[in-house]
C-alpha cells in the first residue's frame, strides 16, 4: 500500500533533540529524499514509497479526515498477524520515549516503521495519533485519531481527545462534528439527527428533558462542551438551545446559569439574560431558606439586577463584536435589538459607547424594564449592598434611555449610596458628561445634603478627575485649588542602571536608565492607609499606583525566596499553562499553546539573550496570563477566596521546596503564594473577590486594551507600562500594545486622552471599572492580578428578617445572602 494512504511522514529535524521550527519538511526534492533513502536503509525500514512521497511532494489538506487504512491484501499466519502488532507497538513505544526527549527525528522514524506495519487496531492508530501531537504534528494526529473513532465511535476517550486536538488543528468545526457524532452515538440517534434532536429538547419543559440525566455521565460532559464549540464556531441558535438545556437540567449550577446569562447578554438577548439570572436567584434563594417564599424578594430586586449588570452586559457585547466574524450573526444582533451593528464584521477594537448603546436599544426594543415592572420590581427602596440603585448604575454609563424609562417610573432621582452619592454623582464620576447633564439629576444633587455640601463634593470631583465638560459646574479655577494629601509621592525615584529588577529577573541596561513617570496619582505605601484607598479611590473611581505596596511578612517571603528566578524554576519547573501572544487569546481565535514553567523560562532567556544584541523576533512576544482557582477544596469551610487571611490560602508552608507539578503548583499559587495586598484593605473596602490572575512574560510581551470590572495588579518583579482611557474614552481590542503604541498612542496623546504610568518591583497599580487600559512589559514580569466586585455592581439578596443566620433554622451553616450577578 502506498505511503500516502498509511498518513502523511514527516521529518522536521536534522538532529535529535530540535526543531527547525518550519512548517514544511527540511528534506525537499530528489535530493533530500535521496538523503532521507539512505538513513532509512541504514534503521531498516522500506524507504522507496517515502521516496516516491517526497518527490511527488503530495500532502493531505489541513483537517482533513482520511478514511480507516485498509486491512493488508496479504494473507499472513496468525502468528505473523500477532508479531506485527507487537513490532508495532515497539515501535509505537521506543517512539513515543523519544518524543517525551524531544529527540523528533528518532520519533519520526519509529512511526514510520509503525506505519509501514499497515496497523488497522483502534487502540494502535489512537497512539500514533498522540505521538504525532506529541510532536507538534496536529493535523497529522488529528488524522490518525479520527480513523481510531471511526472504527470505534462509542470511545469516549476517543471523542474526547479528538474533539482537543481538532481545536489545537485549528479545526473547531471539526471538533463540532465529532461530538455530534459521539452524541449520536451515545444516544442511540439516528446519523445526523442531532441538531432536530437538540431543538425540540431546548423547548421542551424541564420535566421532560430529564431522560437526559438517565443516560451516562459522558453524554452531559459532551453537551457541556459541545456549548462553548457552538459558541466559537458562531452557531447562535444551536449555542443557545445547548444552553438552555443545560440551565433546566441544572438549576443549582451557578456557573452554567451564569454562562447562559452571559452568552444571551452577549448577542443581545437582555431579557433572556435576566430571566435566567432571576430563575437562579430564586433556585439559590429556595435552596438556603425552604421555608420562605423566594419569588416575592427576586421580583422585588429584579431592577436591581439589571443595573448591577448594566456593566457586564456592555462589556459581554463589546467582547462579542469584537469575535463575530460571521456577517450573519451581526445581521441577527442587528435584527434582536433594533440597531445596526453590522459595519463592525472584522473590527479590531469596538468602543464600549458603541456597546452602550446597543445594549441601550436591547433593553428598549424588548421591553426589558417595564416586563419587571408588570411583574412586580419596585423601583423604589431596593438596591445593591452599597445602597446603588438602577438609577446609579444607568447614569454612570450614561445609559440615557435607560434613565428616562426609570425616572418615569419614579425612580428616585434623589437616593444616595453609602458614600452619600447620588446618580449625577455616580455620572460625574465616570465622566459621563452626556448622562450627568440631565436636569433631574443635575437638580437632585444641588439639593441634596450629604456629609458636605452636594454641590461642592461634584465640583471636588470635577476636581479630582479634571474631567473636561463639567466646567460648568465650578464657580471659578480657585475651586480646584485643594491640599494635597500627606501620602502623595511627585516624582518617582531615579533607579540606577542594572539589568536586573530584582530575584534574577532581567531588564534590557537601556530601559532601566529610563526615568519612571505616572500620569495618575502615586502614593507612598508607608504613609497611605485603607481608609485613604477606600474614601479617595475605590468610592471615587480613580486610578492609583502604590509604590512599595507589597511590604508585608507575606510579601517579603515570596519575594525573597519563593519568586526569585532560580527558587520559581525550581518549584514550578513542571507546572502547565497556556502560552499566548495576548491573554486569553484563544477567546479571540488566536493559538494557544500549552508550556511548562521550565519550557517557558528558558524560551524568555533566549528572547532577552536575543534583545541585548537587538536581534528582532518577527512573532510577538509569548505571555503566560491565567485564571486561578479562586477556593481551595482544603478550605472550603473558611471565608470564600481565604477572606480570613486576606486572600491567601496556607501562608505557614516553610519546606514548600518540592516540584510543583499540575494542578499542585497551581494551588501553590493560587493558596499560598496569592494574597490581597495590605493597601488595598478588603476588610476596610469589603470588595468581593471574583478572579485570581498570575502572569509571566519577557519584555514585550502585554494585554490589549480591554476593560472590565474593578481590578489591583502587584508587579512581584518586573517593569510594566500602563496606557489608561477612562470611561467615555474605552475601548475593547484584541490588537497587540504594539501595535496600539505605533498606531493610536499618538494621536491619544495629543488629544490629552491616555494615562500613562511606569509600574516597577513592589509596585500596586489600582484600575477603577470600566477604565479600558493596555499593558506592555519592559523587563521580565511576574506577578498577581484580580478583578473584583464592589459598589453598584456588588448585588446580593438579603436574607429573610426572621432568618439571623442565614440557615433558615438548619445547622447546614449556609451563607446569609444569595449572590447575583
Amino acid at each position: 500500500m502506498a505511503k500516502k494512504e498509511q498518513g502523511r511522514n514527516v521529518d522536521r529535524t536534522t538532529h535529535d533533540g530540535g526543531s527547525d521550527g518550519g512548517g514544511s519538511p527540511r528534506w525537499v526534492g530528489v535530493r533530500g529524499a535521496v538523503v532521507f533513502a539512505v538513513m532509512a536503509v541504514l534503521v531498516g525500514m522500506s524507504a522507496w514509497p517515502l521516496v516516491v512521497e517526497l518527490m511527488e511532494g503530495k500532502q493531505q489538506g489541513r483537517g482533513q479526515t482520511a478514511a480507516p487504512p485498509a486491512a493488508p491484501t496479504t494473507t499472513r499466519p496468525s502468528h505473523a498477524a500477532h508479531d506485527t502488532t507487537q513490532d508495532c507497538a515497539g515501535h509505537l513505544a521506543r517512539a513515543l520515549a523519544a518524543a517525551q526527549k524531544s529527540m523528533q527525528h528518532r520519533a519520526v522514524l519509529e512511526l514510520n516503521q509503525c506505519i509501514e506495519l499497515e496497523p488497522v487496531e483502534p487502540n494502535t492508530l489512537f497512539q500514533i495519533g498522540e505521538v504525532f501531537v506529541m510532536l507538534g504534528e496536529y493535523d497529522e494526529g488529528l488524522d490518525w485519531i479520527s480513523r481510531a473513532t471511526a472504527l470505534d465511535p462509542g470511545n469516549y476517550h476517543f471523542l474526547t481527545r479528538l474533539i482537543d486536538v481538532a481545536n489545537k488543528a485549528g479545526e473547531p468545526e471539526a471538533a463540532v462534528q465529532a461530538a455530534e457524532r459521539g452524541l449520536e452515538t451515545l444516544l442511540h440517534l439516528d446519523s445526523d439527527t442531532w441538531h432536530r434532536t437538540l431543538l425540540q429538547t431546548a423547548d421542551a419543559p424541564p420535566e421532560d428533558m430529564q431522560w437526559l440525566l438517565d443516560e451516562s455521565a459522558e453524554v452531559l460532559l459532551l453537551l457541556r462542551s459541545l456549548v462553548r464549540l457552538y459558541e466559537q464556531v458562531e452557531w447562535m441558535p444551536a449555542a443557545n438551545a445547548a444552553h438552555k438545556i443545560l440551565s433546566k437540567l441544572f438549576p443549582h449550577d451557578t456557573h452554567a446559569q451564569q454562562r447562559f446569562a452571559d452568552f444571551s447578554a452577549g448577542i443581545g438577548l437582555i431579557g433572556q439574560s435576566i430571566n435566567v439570572s432571576l430563575a437562579s436567584l430564586q433556585a439559590e434563594y429556595e435552596r438556603q431558606y425552604p421555608r420562605h417564599d423566594a419569588r416575592q424578594p427576586v421580583v422585588d430586586h429584579a431592577l436591581v439586577l439589571l443595573g448591577a449588570s448594566l456593566d457586564a452586559i456592555a462589556i459581554n457585547i463589546a467582547r462579542k463584536l469584537l469575535l463575530v466574524e460571521d456577517a450573519q450573526v451581526l445581521q441577527l444582533m442587528s435584527d434582536v435589538c433594533g440597531h445596526d451593528v453590522t459595519d463592525l464584521l472584522s473590527a479590531h477594537q469596538i468602543p464600549l459607547s458603541r456597546a452602550i448603546h446597543f445594549m441601550e436599544s436591547c433593553i428598549a426594543k424588548q421591553d426589558v424594564i417595564g416586563t419587571l415592572i408588570k411583574l412586580g420590581a419596585k423601583t423604589t427602596g431596593v438596591s445593591t449592598d452599597f445602597l446603588f440603585t438602577p438609577l446609579h448604575s444607568a447614569a454612570a454609563i450614561s445609559a440615557n434611555a435607560v434613565i428616562d424609562t426609570l425616572v418615569q417610573a419614579n425612580a428616585d432621582i434623589s437616593a444616595t449610596n453609602t458614600l452619600h452619592q447620588t446618580p449625577f454623582h455616580a455620572a460625574i464620576i465616570r465622566g459621563q458628561e452626556e448622562g450627568g447633564k440631565k436636569d433631574l439629576l443635575n437638580m437632585s444633587a444641588a439639593n441634596r445634603a450629604g456629609p458636605t455640601d452636594s454641590s461642592e463634593q461634584c465640583a471636588d470631583m470635577v476636581c479630582l478627575h479634571r474631567w473636561a465638560g463639567f466646567e460648568w459646574l465650578l464657580d471659578n479655577d480657585e475651586d480646584c485649588t485643594r491640599p494635597e494629601p500627606p501620602y502623595t509621592i511627585h516624582k518617582l525615584p531615579h533607579r540606577p542602571s542594572s539589568t536586573t529588577v530584582g530575584g534574577g529577573w532581567k531588564i534590557k541596561r537601556s530601559v532601566s536608565r529610563q526615568p519612571a513617570t505616572c500620569d495618575f496619582d502615586v502614593v507612598d505605601a508607608r504613609v497611605f492607609t485603607q481608609e485613604d484607598f477606600l474614601l479617595d479611590f475605590l468610592s471615587l473611581q480613580r486610578p492609583l499606583l502604590v509604590k512599595g505596596a507589597l511590604n508585608s511578612h507575606h510579601w517579603d517571603r515570596v519575594r525573597a525566596s519563593r519568586w526569585t528566578r532560580e527558587n520559581f524554576a525550581s518549584e514550578f519547573r513542571d507546572t502547565v499553562f497556556q502560552r499566548t501572544i495576548i491573554p486569553y487569546a484563544s477567546a479571540f481565535g488566536m493559538e494557544a499553546n500549552e508550556t511548562s514553567v521550565l519550557s517557558f523560562l528558558e524560551y524568555m532567556e533566549d528572547h532577552y539573550a536575543a534583545s541585548i544584541k537587538n536581534i528582532e523576533d518577527i512573532e510577538l512576544p509569548a505571555y503566560i496570563f491565567a485564571s486561578l482557582p479562586t477556593q481551595s477544596p482544603s478550605t472550603k469551610t473558611g471565608g470564600e477566596d481565604g477572606e480570613d487571611d486576606g486572600g491567601n490560602g496556607d501562608d505557614n508552608d516553610e519546606d514548600a521546596t518540592a516540584s510543583a507539578s499540575g494542578s499542585d503548583g497551581i494551588h501553590r499559587l493560587a493558596f499560598r503564594d496569592f494574597q490581597i495586598p495590605e493597601c488595598i484593605g478588603p476588610h476596610v473596602s469589603e470588595i468581593e473577590t471574583r478572579t485570581k490572575q498570575f502572569y509571566l512574560g519577557p519584555a514585550g510581551s502585554g494585554a490589549p486594551m480591554h476593560v472590565h470590572s474593578g481590578s489591583w495588579n502587584a508587579l512581584v518583579y518586573g517593569r510594566k507600562r500602563w496606557f489608561l482611557l477612562p470611561p467615555p474614552l474605552a475601548i475593547y481590542s484584541k490588537q497587540h500594545p504594539h501595535d496600539f503604541i505605533d498606531e493610536q498612542l499618538p494621536a491619544l496623546r495629543a488629544r490629552g486622552a491616555v494615562l500613562e504610568c511606569i509600574q516597577e518591583s513592589g509596585d500596586v497599580v489600582f484600575v477603577p471599572e470600566m477604565w479600558a487600559h493596555a499593558v506592555l512589559n519592559e523587563a521580565e514580569s511576574i506577578g498577581f492580578a484580580s478583578e473584583f466586585a464592589w459598589g453598584g455592581n456588588a448585588f446580593s439578596l438579603p436574607a429573610p428578617d426572621d432568618v439571623d443566620d442565614g440557615s433558615d433554622g438548619d445547622d447546614d451553616g449556609e451563607e446569609e445572602e444569595t449572590h447575583g450577578r
